[in-house]
C-alpha cells in the first residue's frame, strides 16, 4: 500500500536584519586582502539566527578565493 503525503512550507520574509560590527569587519577585511583591485568576487558564509521576525548574523568565514 503507497501513501503519499505533501508538505507544505510557508516561509515568510524577515521584517529586519541585524549585522554585527566583527561580521561588516570581516567581511571588508576579506575584501580588501583577497580582491581590492581585481574583479574577481568575495566568497564566504554568513553566521546567524532566525527567530521568525529578524535574522541575526553573528559570525563570517571568509572561503577560498582563486
Amino acid at each position: 500500500m503507497s501513501s503519499t503525503t505533501t508538505f507544505s512550507t510557508v516561509i515568510q520574509r524577515p521584517s529586519h536584519v541585524i549585522v554585527h560590527p566583527l561580521v561588516l569587519l570581516s567581511v571588508v577585511d576579506h575584501y580588501r586582502r583577497a580582491v581590492i583591485n581585481t574583479k574577481k568576487r568575495v566568497v564566504g558564509v554568513l553566521l546567524g539566527n532566525w527567530n521568525g521576525q529578524s535574522v541575526n548574523i553573528t559570525n563570517s568565514y571568509a572561503g577560498k578565493n582563486e
